[in-house]
């Protein structure tokens, strides 16, 4: 069949219940024939809780730590969730 991109984030992944229906679309997908690469964003309001943390420290955080601790932060974000399976 076909490459099918499937991306999830925020409210959609932001606890167990949210995160095990992302993983059942995503199953049905592949399950009708499809491959699926799955784009997984932050959780909730992780990136909103990262920038407000980074204000409280400088008004204008440097972009190139205002990426960093962005990127970190949703990895970590990544690495919480993965204990729900």
């Amino acid at each position: 069949m076909g490459l099918i991109v499937q991306k999830f984030g925020g409210s959609s992944v932001r606890d167990r219940e949210r995160l095990l229906r992302a993983m059942r679309i995503v199953r049905r997908t592949w399950e009708q024939g499809d491959d699926v690469v799955v784009v997984l964003s932050a959780q909730g309001d992780t990136t909103d809780a990262l920038l407000a943390r980074a204000r409280e420290l400088t008004e204008e955080p440097p972009p190139r730590e205002l990426d960093a601790l962005l990127a970190t932060g949703i990895f970590g974000s990544r690495l919480a969730s993965t204990q729900v399976a």
